[in-house]
């Protein structure tokens, strides 16, 4: 389980760049029990020299199905606050990619 929490962080900032075609870095993420979620604390998102998206932390609740055939997918995601700086390219690099690059999934066994 350890082996997990050391990996969750730099695999879920890896899924929110590629989501979001930018170099994402999380600090830590925990389980949240009483929002039945996945807590992610220390969001940057950045493109190049430009920060995107910073936000203290984001909650993700994950698809039930998903999980029990060993995936994380997340069903909704909840930001309490974030500053978001966008510019017209940036949302047309996000619109632009296919559906398949802005779902996140991560295998459960890939963070082992």
């Amino acid at each position: 389980m350890q082996r997990l929490r050391d990996r969750a962080p730099a695999e879920v900032a890896r899924i929110l760049g590629a989501a979001l075609g930018a170099q994402a870095t999380v600090r830590s993420v925990s389980l949240d029990l009483a929002r039945a979620g996945l807590a992610v604390h220390g969001i940057e998102v950045r493109s190049g020299s430009r920060t995107l998206l910073t936000a203290a932390e984001l909650v993700g609740r994950p698809a039930l199905g998903a999980l029990l055939r060993g995936r994380l997918e997340l069903h909704a995601l909840s930001i309490p606050s974030a500053t978001v700086r966008l510019q017209a390219e940036d949302l047309k690099r996000i619109a632009g990619m296919s559906a398949d690059n802005r779902v996140a999934s991560i295998a459960v066994a890939d963070l082992q």
